[in-house]
């Protein structure tokens, strides 16, 4: 693993006029500061994260048409076909428009499909399927918005289509009915941060603005589990729905989310992104990664104590599997990338194979791959004819802009800057890697490729107590864009130490600072500990 950079980050040296409004001026300031925040008024509306930082569903794209058909359905009795991925915001975005519909007296057909069968996005043969279900208007979920051939096809089946997404779009927009996303070329839209089930509640928003009823905010719980796992940016709208979404979580009548919490040992009440992020998030991906989703989309839906009781069972089982399948396939993966590193050392792009990988865990390990080394990774399950490939980045390379340089190699292809998904010819491989490698050598040349720790700023740990620890707390929720801050405390003495953990990966300190003794913790660091003199090199 490449040791961190500790980054400092810039004093505000007097450029912010926020004042002492907020407590402590000269520590508050800098926080909200190194968050792009200078002024009181900026500072309050990203404290109070209210629904000023929302805006009106009606601006985006196509809305208003899309809002129209949709009323159209539920009034004629149309079956209403939903399409999401089978993610966690996808799967999250899917049962909010099945609860939020169906309690409108929609008929509501649902369709996620399978990771290893089908694979991300919309394709023909589920469109086939809920054509004979049917279905005349489908909406799809965190998907679609490059489905340009399958979206003509539902129109020859008269099928309406309308796309909720939010990922990056082709040149080419899709003829569906009604393309809503952000990131629309024709978008105005104020805030391009949605992520897809932050789209889906946005119609579902609309629709109730245009009939007149009230929006059913507590479906913002979903929101939040959704915009979480797929690392949405925790500032605008975001922001608000997220810490909304929480407080809804933590009073949830979801009879899935309780039972999930429960068998996850996770306190209702007190639940934060962090316990989204390693409790309820990987139990709701697991069904998507390693079977089928609508395991996760029954109990997100379910009424029935005795059924969320046994499917939350079943998403805890699998997630003990996944984790052991990750932690073997990671392992092979390093041996892999540490054949390559012997002879030419780390590459600039990281490129790893295996016909025995699952296509759920790919992700995991391009992910673990990029954390571990700091270059951009790909993982790829070998098939003999077609493979699907994952890819996880850094900030120094948009992955999504190299892969759309190279589309011509794939079947099908999508996501952001930072992840992204590939189905390709197995043959093609190959040519996909050199190019790939040439497109990253270039692009990184000459760059620093080390990890960065940016501190906020230097401070003793008994200044982080009253006025300041609750000026702490009001910067909840954190998550992308908005981290959980890390501060520097110098001349801080261990006075005691040891290893904890059930491989004893960890090491468990007492600090001594300011007169004080503080009980501290370094995570996955126990390979740096030096027990005779109490040298602990973090």
């Amino acid at each position: 693993m490449i040791s961190k950079k500790w980054c400092m980050l810039p004093s505000s040296n007097g450029e912010s006029t926020v004042d002492s409004d907020f407590g402590e001026k000269e520590f508050q300031t800098q926080l909200l500061f190194n968050r792009g925040i200078n002024s009181i008024q900026e500072g309050r509306a990203f404290i109070d994260a209210d629904s000023s930082l929302a805006h009106d569903p009606m601006l985006l794209y196509d809305m208003e048409r899309a809002v129209y058909r949709v009323k159209k359905a539920i009034d004629a009795k149309e079956i209403i076909g939903i399409f999401g991925d089978f993610d966690a915001d996808g799967v999250t975005g899917t049962a909010l428009l099945i609860l939020a519909l169906r309690a409108l007296g929609a008929r509501v057909v649902p369709y996620l499909p399978h990771r290893n069968s089908e694979g991300h996005d919309l394709n023909i043969e589920a469109v086939k399927k809920l054509n004979q279900k049917g279905v005349s208007l489908l909406i799809t979920v965190d998907c679609g918005a490059t489905a340009v051939n399958e979206i003509n096809i539902a129109s020859n089946l008269n099928i309406d289509t309308i796309v909720t997404d939010h990922h990056t779009m082709d040149t080419a927009v899709p003829e569906a009915f009604a393309v809503i996303n952000p990131r629309h070329p024709s978008s105005t839209y104020p805030f391009n941060g949605l992520t897809g089930v932050g789209m889906a509640y946005k119609l579902i928003e609309a629709l109730h603005k245009h009939m007149q009823l009230k929006t059913p905010v507590h479906l913002m719980e979903l929101v939040a589990i959704g915009t979480v796992a797929d690392v949405g940016m925790l500032k605008g709208e975001n922001r608000y729905m997220v810490k909304k979404g929480l407080h809804f979580i933590n009073t949830t009548q979801n009879l899935g989310i309780r039972t999930l919490a429960e068998i996850a040992k996770l306190n209702l009440g007190s639940l934060d992104t962090e316990g989204l992020s390693f409790g309820l998030i990987p139990r709701i991906n697991v069904a998507g990664r390693l079977d089928h989703a609508y395991t996760s989309l029954r109990l997100l839906i379910s009424n029935n104590r005795e059924e969320a009781k046994e499917l939350a069972s079943i998403l805890e089982r699998k997630n003990l599997e996944r984790r052991k399948l990750t932690d073997a396939a990671f392992k092979e993966a390093q041996r892999q990338v540490g054949a390559e590193e012997r002879v030419n050392g780390v590459p600039s792009i990281i490129f790893v194979a295996s016909e025995n990988w699952l296509p759920g865990v790919l992700g995991l390990i391009a992910s673990k791959l990029a954390d571990y080394y700091h270059r951009p990774a790909i993982a790829i399950a070998l098939g003999n004819e077609q493979s699907r490939g994952s890819a996880r980045s850094i900030p120094e390379f948009d992955m999504i802009h190299a892969l759309q340089k190279n589309e011509d190699v794939f079947e099908r292809f999508g996501g952001h800057p930072e992840a992204a998904g590939f189905t390709i010819p197995t043959e093609h491989l190959h040519l996909l890697q050199n190019r790939m490698r040439h497109i990253a050598d270039r692009h990184l040349f000459g760059k620093e490729l080390t990890p960065k720790l940016f501190l906020e700023c230097e401070i003793s740990p008994v200044k982080l107590s009253g006025t300041n620890l609750a000026f702490l707390m009001s910067l909840e929720p954190f998550g992308e864009g908005n981290p959980k801050p890390v501060f520097l405390a110098r001349k801080a003495l261990v006075v005691d130490a040891m290893k904890v953990g059930a491989e004893k990966q960890h090491i468990k300190m007492k600090v001594k600072h300011g007169g004080q003794i503080w009980d501290a913790i370094s995570f996955r660091t126990a390979y740096k500990f030096d027990s005779n003199c109490m040298v602990y090199d973090l």
